[in-house]
């Protein structure tokens, strides 16, 4: 006998329904897939297929991502077409588009017939559709349900019935017409004259029936604020009755508050939920409901939310229930908890349409955890009675969100706070403060409190008029104030809301603190601006958010712009400095630099003729600005030429000096660094940088710049810098980071660079350097430079492996001092130092041969450098040793938690991982554990390997395993291959076609062709990796088997009926006589015949 063939999966034809009525409840069909029985036709990217909803299998109809059409198409019945009805729940939008017909050939949309043309909504609630039609039938007719919408849109349905249409028609389109406190109207759509109603609360039990009614109908009796339920019955003439129509429901409205103050701390709402007579509207990434926040602010407990997410877009509305009191003549308060964020207070006509909400006060909120504000709705328009108040939210930024507590509405008090708060005339020390009286009550006089809006604590001022000019503030300093009104010596009102205000900048004093651009901009008291500079008269700029940026191109910080195109104007502009009365001449101290776009290369300093860069002085604080101000400036044509600057930063120093009036200038200024091109062909595309600004008295002896430290050793460090002018001696002094200058140790250094030696190791040390021009001058100090010195016997470094084998490696590694002796500790990866095991004394390199294959190691290494000298460990070298071959025959069941070991795989292509992992399934049919490959949405190569496994002296190899191919669509082709050298590959006699449905869980026997010796077995999926569901492979093995009788080829079943199908095969050698097996699917045992 031959070994067994492949197997060949094929399915029976269905019996017509003989039996109604037929409930499909969709709970015992595979996710994804359609009732056995059903067919479904589909367009592009449309889906239809069964999917888990809330704990409960359904039957979904998706778009796709483009406009598409889906069929569902229901089993053949023995009843007529024209006789049957279907009902099922709905689950989705509104106005999602069903039609409901018959097909006669299920492969061809063609063949749909339309009956009902449904747009569907009300989500959760029953449909029902009798499939009426004078059209002629031949008796293959089955029902088909198919979804039409635009890309992006799924639609759900569930408990699908297929019944015998009803002698007496129910009636449909039960609305509620009308809603009131105690009573609601409804009506309904039906061909009858008279019908029964039944209601119910939904929370009830007991139904209360209307018999002979008409709609419209009201129902009387009812209770405030509750949910019911209503279903109607047709009575058909001679006194038939329908079945009752689905039900529907509707509540009534809530009495109306009669009592203040009145209070809602959401305790006992429901998470996620708002409170009972309450409304929200919501649109955008607008949410609103009440959360739990006391993991957040343990005291707080429930909270009302109005959140927007990731999005920054849309509208938040929580609409409080009706007070029987006049909105204009009502308070709002509670506990807020959120940041800084604008709030909207008013009043809203219709809760369902955000177009009638009227606003009444726009407040932007700061920061508050818990802190109490109060709102009060005065307004002079007209009202009618049907107003209710209305919070509304709409972010500014994404992640917003505000929460708030304890909200109260009582009556208006009779004296109110100020409104309009404002904070003008502001300087770096005091500010003017004036606000507006309010229209409710006469205020005596007013009460001030204020603070940083760092504090919690307000310094109160009593007794004051408006305006009021407040002193003796802090520079740069945000602070906050509010208002109370004095309306009598016993009466006064709450405190404002808060306004905020922030002090200017205080002059800076020469010599100031070196500008490293940390960030930008660098502080509140750098600007940037944009606009021309022109020859005569004023420049007129306007604030900009760009032109100047921090770059690290450079290995620091740097303020950079990058000087290109048509419309580069930028300016960077410094704090205030206080030059004093004149009598001190200074001298502005900046590093500048040119480089190519946005990296460290040399720009093209060629730059255009119209490019400039100019160092200005505004004599008014930086009020005006004009060329008259100019310090230097460099261009092409009249100034110091760009060709001057390079991609190193150098030291510029300019005086400060008016060469009109021939003396240094004085008073409070500011400097700007103005960049300008005009250059509409593109060719010059540089970065202009600066750095390390500073004012300092002037100095003729030009200071160093541009410090470092190089060959930094354990007692010594070789100090550099750039001589700025002609100084031939410099002085460095040096201490521990941060020391006075005038403390630290001084060397007198006559070459450049110096070594400064004696240093103790392991040590961090500060230097600065400055140049001695002779005859007593000295330029400034450098900016500080810092090192740390290595530890006396330094750690090697760049631990390198070679020649490795099973079993053996050769490691090598780079000394960093002067150690002649070393030792050598590893173990298998992740051991802890200590535990391992140790090589001493070693070679450099050292043969390591004590290895296991297929084995993980880490290695580390010290340098001995004396007795009592010994270095850091090294950080670690990880490797990994060869697997040995596996002979035959080769096992594999997968049964550990992770890939076993010599087991590899690879991707390719636009794929982005390795797509194979451990599973703990039995889809492939074996027992746990298994191997599975997930889909991804990209294109390429996936390979799953097997160990390299020794095929000397095989003669018929012979591979088989266990899998189930969970089949998605077409695109995508399933292989074995095998390889001698990982890199050239040999397909296999396997190949799964992707598209064609399903395959297993079957054993899988593949014959191998191979070349001898050591080869390595591939499972491969090539293609569209988005086309797969999963692959499951388990209990692998391959063995050398002797055929001696050829496997029959080319299984096809053909004549498939629902009791009958025929097999047919291609006879691969002699055999005049076959066994034939067979079973369903879902069986385990084979039936066989010899034929």
């Amino acid at each position: 006998e031959s070994l067994w063939t492949l197997e060949k999966t094929f399915t029976t034809l269905c019996d017509p329904i003989q039996t109604l009525p037929v409930v499909q409840d969709f709970e015992t069909t595979a996710s994804g897939q359609i009732p056995v029985c059903y067919n479904k036709l589909i367009s592009g990217t449309a889906t239809v297929g069964v999917t888990n909803s809330d704990g409960s299998m359904v039957c979904n109809f998706s778009s796709g991502a483009v406009t598409n059409n889906c069929f569902l198409i229901l089993p053949l019945t023995v009843d007529p077409i024209n006789t049957l009805r279907i009902m099922f729940k709905y689950y989705g939008g509104a106005n999602h588009l069903f039609k409901i017909g018959y097909m006669t050939d299920v492969t061809n949309a063609a063949t749909f017939v339309e009956l009902h043309n449904a747009p569907l909504s009300s989500s959760g609630t029953w449909k029902t559709f009798d499939l009426l039609t004078n059209n002629t039938l031949l008796g293959n007719e089955r029902i088909a349900i198919k979804f039409v919408m635009a890309s992006g849109y799924s639609a759900r349905i569930d408990s699908l019935i297929i019944m015998t249409q009803p002698p007496c028609v129910e009636p449909t389109g039960l609305v509620l017409t009308n809603s009131g406190i105690g009573d609601a109207t409804v009506s309904w759509t039906g061909t009858s004259s008279l019908y029964n109603l039944e209601y119910k609360e939904v929370a009830g039990t007991t139904w209360t029936t209307f018999n002979n009614v008409t709609p419209p109908f009201n129902i009387p009796g009812l209770t405030q604020n509750t949910a019911y339920e209503f279903r109607v019955q047709t009575i058909c003439d001679g006194g038939i009755l329908s079945g009752w129509s689905p039900s529907a429901t509707f509540s009534t409205l809530c009495d109306l508050i009669n009592v203040l103050p009145y209070v809602q701390d959401f305790e006992t709402t429901a998470i996620n939920d708002i409170p009972t007579c309450y409304n929200k509207i919501q649109s955008g990434g607008g949410t609103v409901k009440v959360i739990d926040l006391t993991a957040e602010q343990p005291t707080a407990g429930k909270v009302l939310q109005m959140d927007f997410g990731s999005s920054s877009s849309g509208d938040a509305y929580i609409i409080l229930p009706k007070f029987n009191f006049p909105v204009n003549t009502l308070r709002i308060g509670f506990k807020y908890y959120g940041g800084n964020a604008n709030h909207r207070f008013g009043y809203i006509t219709d809760p369902t349409n955000p177009a009638t909400f009227v606003e009444v006060i726009n407040q932007t909120i700061t920061g508050s955890s818990g802190g109490w504000y109060y709102f009060d709705l005065l307004t002079n328009n007209t009202l009618t009675g049907n107003e209710r108040i209305a919070i509304r939210y709409s972010p500014n930024a994404t992640w917003h969100n505000n929460r708030y507590d304890s909200l109260t509405v009582m009556e208006m008090p009779s004296c109110l706070p100020p409104f309009g708060l404002t904070a003008t005339n502001v300087t770096a020390f005091d500010a003017t403060l004036n606000w507006n009286q309010a229209t409710v009550g006469t205020a005596v006089d007013y009460n001030i409190e204020y603070k940083t809006s760092t504090e919690t604590t307000w310094t109160l001022i009593s007794n004051v008029t408006f305006p009021y000019n407040l002193t003796t503030l802090l520079p740069i300093t945000t602070y906050q104030f509010r208002v109370q009104a004095n309306c009598s010596a016993t009466e006064m009102s709450d405190f404002s809301m808060p306004v905020s205000f922030t002090t200017l900048c205080a002059p800076l004093t020469p010599p100031t603190v070196s500008e490293p651009f940390a960030a930008m901009l660098p502080n509140t008291c750098w600007d940037r601006k944009n606009g021309d500079l022109p020859a005569t008269g004023n420049a007129t700029l306007t604030s900009s958010t760009g032109g100047w940026y921090i770059r690290t191109t450079l290995g620091q910080n740097t303020a950079a712009v990058n000087q290109y195109g048509s419309s580069c104007k930028y300016w960077l502009i410094t704090p205030s400095i206080d030059l004093g009365d004149g009598s001190t001449q200074y001298q502005l101290d900046f590093d500048l630099a040119i480089t190519d776009y946005y990296n460290a290369n040399v720009g093209n300093t060629a730059q255009s003729p119209n490019a400039r860069f100019v160092v200005l002085i505004s004599t008014d604080n930086g009020t005006t600005w004009n060329s008259t101000g100019r310090l230097k400036e460099w261009n092409n044509t009249t100034g110091t030429p760009f060709s001057s600057l390079n991609n190193t930063l150098q030291s510029q120093s300019i005086p400060i000096y008016d060469s009109v009036a021939m003396a240094p200038y004085s008073g409070i200024v500011k400097f700007a660094f103005f960049v300008y091109e005009s250059d509409a062909t593109g060719n010059y595309d540089n970065d202009l940088h600066i750095d390390n600004f500073q004012v300092n008295p002037y100095n003729s002896c030009s200071r160093p710049t541009g410090i470092s430290a190089t060959n930094v050793g354990s007692y010594s460090a070789q100090i550099n810098w750039t001589e700025t002018g002609t100084a031939t001696s410099w002085v460095i002094e040096y201490g521990a980071p941060g020391f006075t200058l005038g403390t630290g140790t001084t060397e007198n250094a006559s070459t450049n660079p110096f070594v400064i030696s004696s240093l103790t190791p392991l040590t961090a040390y500060q230097y600065y350097v400055k140049a001695d021009c002779g005859a007593g001058n000295t330029s400034n100090w450098s900016l500080p430079g810092t090192f740390t010195t290595l530890p006396s016997c330094p750690a090697p470094t760049v631990l390198l492996t070679s020649n490795v084998t099973t079993t053996s490696l050769d490691l090598a590694w780079t000394e960093n001092g002067t150690a002649l002796d070393w030792e050598i500790q590893y173990g298998v990866a992740g051991f802890t130092i200590g535990n391992g095991t140790s090589l001493y004394p070693v070679t450099n390199p050292q043969t390591i041969n004590t290895l296991t294959p297929a084995t993980t190691y880490d290695f580390y290494v010290r340098s001995i450098c004396g007795v009592g000298d010994t270095s850091a460990w090294s950080t670690k070298k990880t490797i990994s040793t060869p697997c040995l071959p596996s002979t035959l025959p080769f096992v594999e069941n997968f049964t550990g938690a992770s890939i076993p070991v010599c087991w590899s795989q690879t991707y390719s292509g636009a794929l982005s991982s390795n797509r194979w992992s451990i599973s703990t399934g039995t889809n492939a049919g074996g027992t746990p554990n298994q191997m599975v490959c997930a889909y991804q949405n990209a294109i390429g190569v996936s390979r799953f390997i097997s160990p390299g496994i020794d095929f000397t002296g095989s003669i018929n190899p012979t591979l088989t395993f266990k899998h189930f191919y969970d089949d998605y669509g077409a695109g995508v082709t399933l292989k074995i291959q095998t390889s001698t050298d990982l890199t050239n590959w040999t397909d296999q006699p396997f190949t799964i076609i992707g598209g064609t449905g399903n395959v297993g869980p079957v054993t899988a026997t593949v014959p191998l062709t191979i070349t001898t010796g050591v080869n390595y077995i591939a499972w491969v999926v090539d293609g569209n990796h988005f086309q797969i569901d999963n692959w499951y492979v388990d209990d692998v093995s391959v063995s050398d088997a002797v055929v001696a009788c050829a496997v029959p080829t080319n299984l096809a079943v053909s004549s498939i009926t629902s009791s009958n199908a025929t097999a047919t095969w291609t006879e691969a050698g002699t055999a005049t006589s076959w066994e034939l097996a067979y079973k369903e699917t879902a069986a385990s045992t084979w039936m066989t015949a010899i034929v």
